[in-house]
């Protein structure tokens, strides 16, 4: 029973995403006939930001301090999704109410994610999994990580 819910929300937020990054969001865009492909790494003239170690959607923990570079290669024209690549620092973060879902492809470096319950998930290179909205929890990363996203509803719009 647990699995049937779990994949109906991980297919409910595929869904979401996707009608988003197809600009479908209200039938108001049309989508992109064009494909493209996305990079797997953040381009050099790319800047770290340092982002505060205390905002109302995490706190840095042991520490250690939230930087990242990040580019947008795709936003869909609704501005309700975006397909993000970022490179990450090590960081411990407690989450508390993430304002996006994400769904992440790692393509290096590894995450520990424990929920509230207690239940620890290791994710490594290669895994996707969705970080929902709403999510609370925490986030061990130990070593760097790049990740490929696709972000819905966008809460950071730059």
């Amino acid at each position: 029973m647990r699995h049937k819910l779990v994949l109906k929300i991980i297919c409910s937020s595929i869904a979401v995403c996707m009608s988003a990054l197809m600009g479908r969001s209200y039938g108001s865009d049309v989508p992109s006939r064009n494909t493209s492909l996305i990079e797997q790494s953040v381009p050099a003239d790319v800047k770290t930001i340092i982002a505060p170690d205390i905002t109302e959607f995490y706190t840095t923990l042991s520490g250690t301090h939230f930087s990242y570079r990040c580019y947008a290669p795709y936003i869909a024209k609704s501005k309700q999704a975006a397909v993000e690549v970022c490179e990450i620092a090590p960081v411990e973060l407690k989450l508390s109410g993430w304002p996006e879902t994400e769904v992440i492809h790692l393509i290096s470096g590894s995450v520990l994610i424990t929920e509230l319950g207690g239940q620890q998930k290791n994710y490594k290179a290669g895994d996707i999994f969705i970080l929902p909205q709403g999510f609370k929890g925490l986030w061990q990363q130990h070593s760097p990580l790049t990740k490929v996203t696709v972000r819905h509803p966008l809460y950071w719009k730059d």
